[in-house]
């Protein structure tokens, strides 16, 4: 257990972009529908042709309640504008998710019981009829880039990542590397590889454990990515494309009150909302095509609903190694524990 720790610990990829010019409307991005309890896709819960309003949200959390409230006397407001609140995929009051992709399901992923509780929770948070609809991100499939293998031969946490762990005194005889440096170790034959276009957008790295739709928005995966990412505000015009994000105050994790939309905060917010209602439909947005204008809503109610050098070392562990390591276990995993991610 150590070792497959500290190996995710020194295993941090490099990180990527901002956020996508448009909407997320690729296949891949699903949801849970918070009507059905079915995983659908993203782009199947709003009508792209109207302005949208995406809310990051959590669960139990009061802050959360109190400016989904707010969000949904805005949208009665507003009949001709999509409100979206996207829950975490991961539940915070009990470390489970609605839906376990198949490379996840059994090893980091245990689904929610009964189905959809966290979602159903978030959902009762608005009044009876709010026009808001509310989805829950799934967790996103490791493994997922621009280029496609023609066979499983590969480094899975990325090659300058294991000629790291190498450096640092791990063997091809570990655990750790045997199942993540295939390639490097020379446990498998690499076989020829085909590159794609680049996609327009590349969200941010996954450092091991985040939710698909969340990452196109920045999230990382780390406890503090997406503790500063919740309760924020990201628009669009017509057509899909990209107006404003208001994100609120950064604060210690399990302290959200400096992100209730209260004051010049709520003023903001408001205030992108009203520009986001009356913004044209833009040019070279998403094709509406790709949005769903039939699909229900997802709320509760009938209608249901932007803005390394690694240090050298030697090729064996030495003493002062190893009770670095242990330093570093000793900072990050009793934090994890009192957080419940251990």
């Amino acid at each position: 257990m150590t070792t497959v720790l500290l190996f995710w610990l020194l295993a941090h990829p490099c990180l990527g972009a901002s956020l996508p010019p448009t909407f997320p409307v690729s296949a891949d991005l699903k949801v849970a529908h918070g009507t059905s309890l079915e995983v659908v896709s993203l782009a199947s819960v709003v009508d792209l042709s109207k302005p949208t309003v995406v809310h990051l949200v959590t669960d139990y959390c009061a802050v959360t309640e109190a400016n989904l409230k707010h969000l949904s006397t805005k949208a009665d407001e507003l009949p001709d504008v999509n409100f979206l609140a996207i829950l975490w995929f991961l539940g915070g009051s009990n470390s489970k998710q609605f839906f376990c992709p198949a490379d996840r399901k059994g090893v980091d992923c245990t689904e929610d019981d009964p189905k959809g509780m966290l979602l159903k929770e978030v959902v009762a948070y608005l009044p009876a009829g709010s026009k808001v609809k509310v989805v829950q991100d799934i967790q996103k499939p490791a493994g997922s880039g621009g280029t496609i293998s023609a066979d499983a031969c590969q480094d899975e946490v990325g090659a300058d990542n294991c000629k790291t762990m190498k450096d640092t005194g791990f063997t091809c005889s570990d655990d750790a590397m045997m199942q993540n440096c295939k390639l490097t170790c020379e446990i498998c034959k690499a076989a020829p590889t085909t590159t794609t276009k680049a996609p327009a957008f590349v969200p941010k790295t996954c450092d091991y454990y985040c939710g698909a739709v969340w990452n196109q928005y920045g999230s990382t995966g780390s406890v503090e990515s997406n503790w500063n990412m919740k309760e924020q505000i990201i628009t669009y015009a017509p057509g899909g494309c990209y107006l404003k994000t208001i994100i609120p105050p950064e604060s210690s994790n399990g302290i959200p009150g400096p992100q209730m939309w209260q004051g010049a905060l709520k003023t903001k917010v408001d205030e992108v909302i009203a520009e986001a209602a009356k913004a044209e439909k833009c040019e070279g947005g998403v094709d509406a095509s790709m949005s769903d204008t039939s699909a229900s809503g997802a709320a509760g109610g009938d209608d249901a609903g932007g803005s390394n050098e690694s240090p050298e070392a030697p090729a064996t562990v030495s003493d002062a190694q190893m009770k670095t390591r242990a330093s570093i276990l000793t900072a990050l995993l009793i934090p994890m524990v009192l957080l419940g991610l251990w």
